[in-house]
């Protein structure tokens, strides 16, 4: 068949056209796909400068538990400690950083503000600092004084043309610059000879170096699976998500964000590991039962069966119900969740389960030889019992002992207590001084 003039200049025409569309469509997608990278690298940028000031205020709070020796001011700021480093996990959830390299620098953050906590108790309960917990705080404060130069470093990498987005950058000058993830790893190695702090707040070593219990013998699940769990524990569509890169250790999870929320996924089983949040709740509309409520029925719907609340504080507007594992009428304080709601509307903000995770298997019926009854008896004459539970509390080497708790009242302080006795022998385990507050119930 021959082609006419007029058929080769349509022919011709059309393919100019089709051309030009086709690199149109390039150009405009090149252009969302700078768009995309520049909001990404300023999101990155965002949490990586967020991140640098967390750790100077962590750096700044250690300094003053270094100096104070009031029980007051130890309390004040293992509060700000804690604030601090939740928000500064927060901050290095959103960065992409392999986790994997990271296990020493969450350690350090989860247990630098719960031990200013356990020294603010020891203070309080009349004891005094020993020297070398003394040393243990400086010793964290020499590693927060690293991690902080080495963040603050990377954002002047970042000031300098670095871009996070990509692994190798240039800056201006010319001068080659290491990949901000390689600057994680080289600051994570400030870590390597973390110490061992023998304390027992709920982060305590001898829980971290177990292997998670209730993850043995569980089915791994893929990425999408875990992101259905996420999005119904934020209460959103999966949608929504943004994944992170993924937590190692002996928890590895699936990480995702939407908002200012980052929940963990585990890999073996699918459980919602913790919930971190980093916003700020301005108004309260509900009370503190409402709360304990609201948490009650969050914890059925992620999967976690039989947990009673046992106390709570409430700060900055949200509520942290603390729960613990309940079967046959024992109580099990080794399997530990905090739930944290928001008073402005019973929303679920944060969730710790680690503790649960890591110890929650199926055991044998703890045998109490000494009764309630008899268990009563054996407490100090000069307290009046309100009321006994059978339980099952840790200790600092790991074991797990079957106790009697009373709940007992001194009239001659006007204080409560919890006294722990061995269910198989009847003597003292451990005595808790009950705080009351408009807050909330603490132990000391």
């Amino acid at each position: 068949m021959i082609m006419t003039k007029r058929s080769s200049v349509r022919l011709l025409s059309f393919g100019l056209l089709l051309a030009g569309i086709l690199i149109i469509y390039a150009i405009t997608g090149t252009v969302q796909a700078a768009q995309y990278r520049a909001r990404l690298e300023s999101t990155y940028r965002q949490s990586l400068s967020a991140l640098a000031e967390d750790l100077e205020g962590i750096e700044t709070d250690l300094t003053k538990s270094v100096y104070a020796n009031g029980a007051a001011t130890l309390s004040d700021v293992s509060r700000d400690l804690s604030q601090q480093a939740n928000q500064a996990k927060d901050s290095l959830s959103r960065l992409p950083v392999e986790q994997m390299n990271l296990a020493g620098t969450y350690k350090f953050l989860s247990q630098t503000g719960d031990y200013a906590t356990y020294l603010s108790k020891k203070v309080y309960a009349g004891e005094v600092v020993t020297a070398k917990e003394h040393e243990n705080l400086l010793r964290l404060l020499q590693y927060a004084t690293k991690y902080k130069n080495s963040v603050t470093q990377m954002v002047e990498i970042c000031n300098n043309g670095g871009q996070i987005t990509k692994r190798d950058v240039k800056s201006a000058d010319g001068t080659r610059l290491p990949a901000i993830s390689t600057d994680f790893s080289t600051a994570e190695e400030a870590f390597e000879n973390y110490p061992t702090l023998l304390y027992d707040g709920p982060f305590a070593d001898a829980v971290l170096h177990k292997e998670p219990q209730l993850l043995k013998g569980q089915d791994k699940i893929s990425k999408d699976a875990a992101a259905k769990i996420a999005a119904k524990a934020l209460g959103c569509n999966e949608t929504r998500l943004n994944r992170l890169e993924d937590e190692a250790g002996r928890m590895p999870a699936y990480v995702f964000t939407k908002g200012q929320q980052t929940v963990n996924v585990t890999k073996s089983g699918g459980y919602v590991s913790s919930i971190l949040f980093g916003g700020k709740i301005s108004t309260k509309a509900i009370d503190e039962e409402e709360a304990i409520k609201q948490a009650a029925a969050y914890l059925k719907k992620l999967g976690y069966p039989d947990m009673r609340s046992t106390y709570y504080a409430a700060d900055s507007n949200i509520c942290t119900v603390n729960f613990a594992y309940c079967r046959d009428g024992i109580l099990y304080y080794t399997d530990l969740i905090k739930v944290g709601v928001s008073l402005r509307d019973g929303s679920v903000v944060s969730l710790e389960a680690r503790g649960y995770i890591t110890n929650h298997h199926r055991r044998n019926v703890p045998t109490f030889t000494v009764s309630e009854k008899a268990a009563t008896a054996k407490i100090s004459p000069y307290l009046e019992v309100r009321s006994t539970k059978k339980c099952l509390i840790p200790k600092e080497d790991g074991r797990e002992v079957a106790c009697i708790e009373v709940l007992a009242h001194s009239a001659d302080t006007g204080e409560d207590a919890l006294v722990y006795l061995n269910a198989a022998s009847g003597a003292e385990e451990d005595i808790l001084l009950l705080l009351y507050s408009d807050h909330g119930t603490l132990t000391k």
